[in-house]
């Protein structure tokens, strides 16, 4: 997850959503949204809310 979100940050993409994280690495959006989660809580990426959407970047861990 670390490098797909490395990637899109090197690339100048926007910030991947939850669903679009779960379809690059084949999982489900629920277990994504876990792992993300899980990455959150150790500051290696960081959630930005916009109403329900949840949008994913690398965390100051990783910059």
């Amino acid at each position: 997850m670390i490098w797909l979100l490395r990637q899109t940050e090197q690339n100048h993409l926007p910030p991947l959503r939850t669903i679009e994280v779960a379809s690059a690495m084949r999982i489900h959006q629920t277990r994504a949204s876990e792992l993300l989660n899980d990455l959150e809580r150790l500051r290696r990426v960081k959630a930005t809310k916009k109403g329900r959407q949840v949008t994913w970047s690398l965390g100051p861990e990783e910059l």
